[in-house]
């Protein structure tokens, strides 16, 4: 199957938001001062999210050759490999950040978002990691890997924005960066892994010939 336009443009808009929503969190942190412990969160975690939304954009379609199709499904567990551990890291790096301020965990929208797609994550791994060495048998096991992810990417994306955009620390920040990192990388991620998706691919599509 021949990559469409519509195909190829929601890979320019992923890979355009990612980059738009790493050098813009560089530039936040960089800009101003910012603790230790802290600047390593919300680095850590935009290059995570970046991870995600292109290790998700390798294994949409076109449906490629069988062989393509194997060297894609390892770049996606490589990328997405790295982004889990770079979140891990990234979260953990927040948890001793309120613990040395002595501040409550999860308070807000985004804290609370941010711990359960920690969780989700982790399960979602596992249950990835499960669907790939069930061979054809576990074909129904990732359709339903397949729309956990998008809900996934969905949160966190949301987590993100809400980070960049909502808190009070980002408030702190330059308007301009945070308006290019999160009001406009993260809808171009949303809008690039959404025109990429097809539902024929999920538990209740139709595969078309």
């Amino acid at each position: 199957m021949v990559p469409t336009q519509h195909d190829k443009t929601g890979m320019a808009l992923v890979l355009t938001g990612t980059t738009l929503l790493v050098l813009g969190t560089a530039a936040l942190i960089l800009t101003s001062p910012v603790p230790t412990l802290f600047a390593w969160h919300p680095s850590l975690n935009a290059l995570a999210l970046a991870l995600f939304a292109i290790g998700i954009s390798v294994v949409q379609p076109p449906t490629p050759p069988s062989t393509v199709r194997a060297q894609r499904l390892d770049a996606h567990k490589s990328v997405l490999g790295l982004a889990v551990i770079l979140l891990c890291a990234g979260t953990t790096f927040m948890y001793y950040n309120k613990e040395a301020n002595g501040s409550a965990h999860g308070t807000t929208p985004h804290g609370g978002a941010g711990y359960i797609v920690v969780t989700w994550m982790l399960v979602q791994a596992i249950i990835g990691g499960v669907a790939a060495n069930t061979g054809k048998n576990g074909l129904w096991l990732y359709k339903w890997h397949r729309l956990s992810g998008y809900l996934f990417m969905t949160l966190a994306l949301f987590t993100a924005f809400a980070g960049g955009l909502l808190t009070t620390w980002s408030q702190t920040r330059p308007a301009p960066l945070r308006i290019v990192a999160y009001g406009i990388g993260i809808p171009l991620i949303a809008a690039g892994v959404a025109m990429r998706m097809h539902t024929s691919k999920l538990p209740f599509g139709k595969r078309h010939a």
